[in-house]
């Protein structure tokens, strides 16, 4: 069971200063462990940075998995300071980015470079081997109908952590093909490892039909009679 609490950031060229307690994913009342599916809604007039927020924490948890597979802050990490909070089963984490500023090693190729370093905890007990304890969701899914999202863009394989389902090419293109070439691959894989296949190749051989998935998409009814 995952659940995502809290987040706050200092980005400053977007979105500016997020502080704590403004972004409550699951109040302090219903963090109690649960097996329960729990969804949390980001509500809010068109431009508030709705989208933006949602893209944030896709980069924040690739840069997490970067730096708990290798031990390095990612090349193309988030350049603003953040912490993040999040539930896996009964254990709540809290992972932070923060800079120390500038220093006489900060200047690369003549570029200033800020000297970033990480905080990790485990139930608000601070963890010094932070890269062998951090616990992250299986997949992060970013699902998006729009043209124009915020998201990384990619071609997704099975292993990937994570996966982008929408609408766009890396070209910038948008398409509900190149959202199909995604999707698809997915649903036979989630299908293909199930529990329940072995239960319907039974099903569908003693009722004498093949044994096969084919997926097909229509558009929804209110259309149909719309244009009819």
């Amino acid at each position: 069971m995952f659940r995502l609490i809290e987040l706050n950031f200092d980005d400053q060229s977007y979105l500016g200063h997020i502080p704590a307690d403004q972004l409550v994913f699951v109040p302090l009342e219903e963090r109690e462990p649960t097996d329960l599916p729990y969804t949390s809604v980001l509500i809010g007039a068109n431009g508030t940075g709705k989208s933006t927020i949602l893209s944030y924490l896709v980069k924040i948890f690739e840069d997490i998995k970067y730096f708990k597979d290798t031990g390095k802050r990612a090349p193309r990490a988030i350049t603003f300071s953040y912490n993040i909070t999040y539930q896996i089963n009964t254990d709540v984490f809290k992972f932070t980015q923060k800079n120390n500023g500038l220093d006489l090693d900060a200047y690369k190729e003549g570029t200033r470079i800020l000297k970033w370093y990480y905080e990790f905890s485990i139930n608000d007990k601070p963890i010094e081997e932070i890269q062998d304890r951090i616990i992250l969701p299986g997949n992060i899914v970013a699902v998006s109908y729009l043209p124009m999202d915020r998201f990384r863009q990619k071609s997704n394989a099975v292993e990937d952590f994570y996966l982008y389902l929408g609408l766009r090419h890396r070209s910038n293109a948008a398409s509900t093909q190149f959202f199909l070439n995604n999707t698809l691959p997915l649903l036979f894989r989630y299908i293909s490892e199930s529990r329940s296949v072995s239960f319907l190749k039974n099903i569908l051989v003693f009722m004498g039909m093949d044994q096969a998935l084919a997926p097909c998409y229509f558009p929804p009814v209110d259309i149909l009679n719309n244009h009819s």
